[in-house]
């Protein structure tokens, strides 16, 4: 499967297509705020159950290495979560949840993209980007993160220098920034979300821009998306079904300079009944 979904309003819609790009938000910043703090705490619970003892020869640098990590999970907390954006697209493309909340005043719509050919469109254009789909399942988020911590052990053990060892710490602060991109509480399965994550070096890069948000300032990083990337657009629960497609239609034609029969582009509404919800 290739093509997900990214539920928008019907300002969204236009800005997007007419601007041809999407918006990576950085994850501090999402409707969930506890998002990123779940996935710091799932490592924090995972460190201290190490079947280590005092007996064993590696226990002091096993409680050094888990001491650094405590560190930089409380480091990512406080400031370094500042250069890691995320950017969501759903399995499914007619989900009532998401109707709702993202789409205000009971009109909107799922821009439905090939999101693999967006990904490989800016692997290059970034120093870390991935794409990733989200884990909701405790087991395999604890499976994952001990993979990464055993991973990372295996080449701290080895280090013969304060220098190496902390360019471990280093790689292993890059990995749970990666997790904690795509770790969701289970309670969100349903949305079956796939996320194009960038990690920046700092948060002031140069790619970084800001948006007005309710509350404050929202930074975010710009993904280009073109013509061909976009392969449906969903009409959500709507009144006038007929008036949005018209209206859709056209403002498609007027973006791409093409009659919409000519272009690659499905219509479909959705099959959710609309209620004034």
């Amino acid at each position: 499967m290739t093509n997900f979904g990214h539920y928008t309003s019907i300002s969204g819609i236009k800005g997007i297509l007419e601007v041809e790009e999407l918006w990576a938000t950085n994850i501090k910043f999402l409707n969930d705020e506890h998002e990123f703090q779940h996935a710091i705490d799932l490592f924090k619970e995972v460190i201290p159950k190490a079947k280590i003892t005092k007996k064993d020869r590696n226990y002091d640098l096993y409680a050094e290495y888990g001491k650094r990590i405590i560190d930089s999970l409380n480091s990512l907390n406080n400031y370094k979560s500042e250069s890691v954006f995320t950017l969501s697209f759903s399995e499914e493309t007619d989900l009532l949840s998401q109707w709702r909340g993202y789409c205000p005043n009971h009109n909107g719509y799922c821009l439905v993209f090939d999101v693999p050919k967006i990904y490989d469109s800016i692997v290059f254009d970034h120093e870390d980007v991935y794409f990733e789909n989200c884990v909701y399942d405790d087991d395999e988020k604890d499976k994952k993160i001990k993979s990464v911590l055993n991973d990372r052990y295996s080449e701290y053990i080895k280090c013969d220098s304060e220098k190496m060892k902390d360019g471990v710490i280093g790689k292993l602060t890059r990995d749970m920034l990666k997790l904690a991109a795509h770790f969701k509480h289970s309670s969100f399965r349903e949305e079956k979300e796939h996320r194009i994550i960038v990690v920046q070096d700092y948060a002031a890069s140069k790619d970084t821009r800001f948006r007005v948000g309710r509350t404050s300032l929202i930074p975010y990083v710009s993904i280009p998306v073109k013509k061909e990337h976009l392969k449906k657009v969903v009409i959500g629960p709507t009144e006038n079904k007929g008036l949005a497609q018209r209206a859709l239609q056209s403002f498609v034609e007027k973006i791409y300079g093409d009659p919409f029969f000519l272009l690659d582009i499905e219509i479909e509404f959705s099959k959710s009944p609309y209620r004034p919800w």
